[in-house]
């Protein structure tokens, strides 16, 4: 099961991908907790701000999951 993270470059690259995970994560706490501190009693705006923070990835991910390229990848991996 942990014999890819014996592969130097894969390992690096998945260390990579977990610290750039735990930024995402922590940049996500600190603006929606600079949002409760600027509008205390507005928790609809906090929910705006999450909902803002999370759009660059739907408007990015979520086409092309559904172009013909990756339906033919998905095809072959299952």
């Amino acid at each position: 099961m942990w014999s890819p993270l014996r592969q130097p470059v894969f390992r690096a690259l998945w260390i990579a991908s977990a610290v750039s995970t735990i930024g995402t994560w922590m940049h996500d706490v600190a603006a929606a907790w600079l949002m409760t501190t600027l509008a205390p009693n507005s928790p609809i705006l906090v929910a705006l701000m999450q909902a803002v923070a999370s759009l660059p990835f739907f408007c990015w991910h979520y086409p092309r999951e559904r172009s013909p390229m990756s339906l033919i990848v998905a095809s072959c991996c299952y």
